[in-house]
């Protein structure tokens, strides 16, 4: 009878563990899940009210890429953060959309020769202009998102980076 019991016990301990460990996990899952693509800070989101936020989603970005969302500036209506990728900084100025045919006009002046690339959140320009490498995309109704990086930047790693843009 006390053998018994004390395998009673030991049966409910166990199934007291793995419903334990269980709510754990899928905690831990659903946290994970729940999280924007983007780490911007809570106070950027506040003070950036008037703005779609996007970033390239951090979940997926490629190894040896870290995206710095967590310490994004805002100022004068513009969010402005990095990506680094080895020893390239690539700049991201997130900011309200120009009107009218102002953002055509920004293409074809500074960066005419360019070629595009299809982002799940609109249609990037990118080129070069003065040594720098030079991409423009309108994500969404509102959003102009303008990167700046080194000339040389590979185009093909570039197009990897656009086309996994996310709006937070």
């Amino acid at each position: 009878m006390r053998y018994a019991r004390g395998m009673k016990r030991g049966v409910w301990a166990a199934a007291l563990a793995v419903v334990v460990i269980g709510a754990a996990a899928s905690g831990g899952w659903w946290y994970t899940h729940q999280k924007g693509p983007c780490s911007f800070p809570k106070s950027l989101e506040k003070e950036a009210e008037n703005l779609q936020l996007y970033c390239m989603d951090e979940r997926k970005l490629p190894k040896g890429v870290i995206s710095n969302t967590k310490t994004a500036d805002y100022g004068e209506g513009a969010v402005v953060f990095t990506l680094k990728d080895g020893k390239n900084t690539l700049n991201v100025s997130l900011q309200q959309k120009p009107k009218g045919d102002m953002l055509s006009k920004f293409i074809v002046g500074v960066i005419p020769l360019n070629f595009d690339v299809q982002t799940p959140v609109g249609k990037a320009k990118t080129g070069v202009y003065q040594g720098q490498s030079i991409t423009s995309l309108e994500a969404g109704q509102k959003t102009w998102v303008l990167i700046t990086g080194p000339g040389d930047y590979s185009p093909d790693r570039l197009t990897v980076l656009l086309k996994l843009f996310s709006r937070n």
